[in-house]
């Protein structure tokens, strides 16, 4: 039939999204009723899921771009909210409405679970939700809380410690006010399947010193802290963005790791400092940074809430400078204007489709948390097709490696021929080469993590997540 003709799809999927961005420039796309809206949108998202079905792109589509864009515009990427049951956190109980959440594989299983906090009276509740679905249709249950303080807010998973499995920082709070934040560090004593995290504190805390470096606040200001972590200067180790929002403003400070991955060691840079922007109104409901390549240029640019700043410098030296919001046209991420998308954003392969979704509050909904009412976390579905190396099927090929975790040497259960290249959790090669009839790869360069094999074929695609643990 001609709707399944790829050649078919690729030019309807094509012509559908030039008209889409020049109606989204010109604003024309907003004074559509609704209904038009909705049916535009659903159109692109059918040929949107048929081509990427097929492992397709549009011949005429490079990176996540769709038509050559005016001067002093880039091509947004589309996003299609979706609710009810087309969310996919509605499969969760009630509970999960009231959360700011964080997601993370928490039981390396290759899907996304999610921990969550919301305010409950004078404390805040952290509950956790695993995938029980799968990496391209979660399914979220409840199950116990996975960290022992009540009173934390906006965790951030990483392996600080390089022993292959992820350890927890979070901002703890004093619902009273009087103390301020800092950030706790939750260790996780148990193993990459099977997390248990204990509270280490004094300097068992990485952070301690850094904690004390900006003093608690008065009773009638409250100091929000947080932390992201992001191999910044491509050194193996990582690096902290350490978040400080005061009522008048917020910044992220700068601390180069000059330790090791097993042992960091965190010195303020705030002379190299990437992020050199200070956000304006007392943002104190900022989430954490997302790191993301939005204009396809092989370096990360930043989404933070409901601004995003292009990576002016390098892949290996990145710079910060200029926040754009999103009704600016140079704003990837300018089909997000007018949804009221403005807090807790968050960018996800939630239907494992090999594109970035987003999940994220309006600033009503946020405060609604801490008034401790329901409302669904906003889902928005990502329709930009990127380009692909062929115009062809990618079929998924299965592979076993052994062993995983690996210290090293991975075997592969047959020879193997294609491209390789194995990610970091941040999105950055960090390892390529061209395998011809190999059946084992050697990783012993990398340092301790969790990595994705990704290598191309013939036959198709192979794509695995490896637990590096010395």
């Amino acid at each position: 039939m001609q709707q399944t003709n790829p050649n078919y799809l690729q030019k309807q999927y094509t012509k559908l999204t030039q008209n889409l961005q020049k109606a989204y420039q010109s604003g024309k796309f907003y004074q559509y009723t609704q209904y038009k809206q909705s049916q535009l949108l659903d159109k692109l998202a059918s040929y949107t899921l048929q081509l990427k079905k097929l492992g397709m792109a549009a011949a005429v589509v490079t990176g996540v771009g769709m038509a050559t864009p005016a001067v002093g515009q880039v091509t947004p990427i589309l996003f299609m909210e979706n609710t009810g049951t087309a969310n996919p956190l509605n499969s969760a109980d009630d509970t999960l409405n009231r959360c700011s959440i964080t997601f993370a594989d928490l039981d390396a299983d290759g899907d996304l679970d999610v921990v969550g906090f919301y305010f409950n009276y004078f404390t805040n509740e952290n509950v956790y939700y695993e995938n029980i679905g799968a990496a391209d249709s979660a399914v979220y249950t409840r199950r116990s809380r996975l960290l022992p303080s009540a009173n934390i807010e906006y965790p951030s998973f990483v392996d600080v410690d390089g022993d292959g499995d992820l350890d927890c920082f979070a901002g703890t709070i004093d619902p009273y006010y009087s103390i301020g934040e800092s950030v706790s560090y939750f260790e996780n004593t148990g193993d990459s399947i099977n997390p248990s995290f204990t509270q280490r504190t004094g300097t068992a805390n990485p952070l301690d010193t850094i904690n004390s470096m900006y003093p608690q606040m008065s009773n009638d200001s409250k100091s929000n802290k947080g932390s992201t972590f992001i191999d910044i200067d491509m050194d193996d180790d990582l690096d902290l963005l350490y978040y400080i929002s005061i009522p008048g403003g917020a910044a992220y400070h700068f601390f180069r790791n000059n330790g090791s991955t097993t042992s960091p060691n965190f010195d303020l840079d705030q002379a190299n400092n990437p992020f050199q922007d200070t956000i304006p109104g007392g943002a104190i409901f900022r989430g954490k940074i997302q790191f993301v390549d939005a204009d396809n240029d092989n370096d990360l640019d930043i989404l933070l809430d409901d601004y995003y700043y292009e990576n002016e410098g390098s892949a290996a030296n990145p710079l910060y400078t200029t926040r754009l919001t999103y009704s600016n046209p140079a704003n990837p991420f300018r089909n997000l204007n007018n949804t009221g998308i403005s807090s807790d954003v968050q960018l996800q392969d939630i239907d494992n489709d090999g594109d970035l979704d987003l999940f994220g509050h309006s600033r009503e909904l946020r405060s609604a948390i801490y008034a401790d009412r329901k409302d669904t976390i906003r889902y928005f579905e990502n329709l930009t097709i990127t380009a692909l190396p062929r115009i062809e099927q990618q079929q998924k090929i299965n592979l076993t490696i052994s062993p995983n975790p690996t210290t090293g040497y991975i075997q592969l259960d047959r020879p193997i021929t294609g491209s390789m290249e194995v990610f970091n959790t941040a999105g950055q090669v960090v390892q390529s080469a061209q395998l011809n009839e190999e059946q084992a790869i050697d990783l012993g360069d990398l340092t301790n993590g969790i990595y994705f094999l990704k290598v191309q074929t013939l036959e198709g695609l192979i794509n695995e997540k490896i637990v590096l643990s010395k």
